[in-house]
């Protein structure tokens, strides 16, 4: 009964955002608060200039697509704001960029936001380490995205909250969930993070359960961006160990 009440006050709320002729969601457009701010960060990958790979009309739902370090992120559009909507074309706005993206099941779930506020907690920190943004995303329209950030109030952090309404990233990245049909879940994703570099993927998550979850959250992530970082400057520090 709780679960439905709470898809009930979902609807409701999303309805109302959809009547409102302005929009009112906190902060600015992505591209407007960050895509002019690059990291200084010393440890950052040199820049990567393969192409980006070939973007599909509609994303299949017989995809096979897995995630791996070292791909190239999809060709997605995910969603912002509303009256009017923005669509922010994914490679375009992470390039040049550290980007961490967090992916959760959906919006106002207890555990996705659990996992949120770990990085809105560690926001300063995350950002000295060289990362210009976290984008939030699950299969939520944009208007309910957007009540969920104004509800966990980010303003005064690097957080972003940008809508998969269609799903897409789910199905490009492989990390379908399960339909829950009595939490009223269909198409989802798993609980996933994804550290990339410059539209080029480095390090990939998922939770396959909730023994899982305690490796998405802020300080297991920290804790991997620090290693990676070491052994960046070791390596530059010492190049004879790069020869084969």
């Amino acid at each position: 009964m709780r679960s439905l009440l709470s898809n009930c006050f979902l609807v409701a709320m999303a309805a109302t955002m959809r009547m409102t002729s302005v929009a009112t969601f906190s902060g600015k457009a992505p591209h407007m608060t960050f895509a002019s701010k690059l990291s200084k960060s010393k440890d950052v990958s040199a820049v990567v200039s393969a192409p980006f790979p070939a973007r599909s009309a509609v994303a299949s739902a017989t995809s096979t697509s897995t995630i791996q370090p070292g791909s190239k992120l999809p060709w997605v559009d995910l969603h912002w704001g509303f009256n009017p909507l923005t669509k922010i074309t994914l490679p375009t706005h992470c390039a040049g960029r550290n980007v961490l993206i967090l992916g959760v099941p959906g919006a106002f779930l207890e555990d996705s936001t659990q996992m949120i506020h770990s990085y809105k907690a560690y926001s300063n920190q995350i950002q000295q380490m060289g990362v210009d943004e976290v984008i939030v995303t699950a299969v939520n329209d944009a208007a309910v995205m957007g009540i969920w950030q104004q509800k966990i109030d980010t303003q005064g952090t690097i957080l972003q909250f940008l809508a998969d309404p269609l799903g897409e990233l789910p199905l490009e990245f492989g990390t379908q969930a399960s339909d829950h049909p009595s939490l009223g879940l269909f198409g989802r994703s798993k609980p996933f993070v994804v550290c990339v570099e410059n539209c080029v993927i480095q390090h990939v998550v998922v939770a396959e359960d909730a023994s899982d979850m305690a490796q998405l959250l802020a300080p297991a992530v920290m804790e991997v961006i620090q290693q990676k970082q070491q052994e960046q400057r070791t390596m530059a520090s010492n190049p004879q160990r790069m020869a084969p």
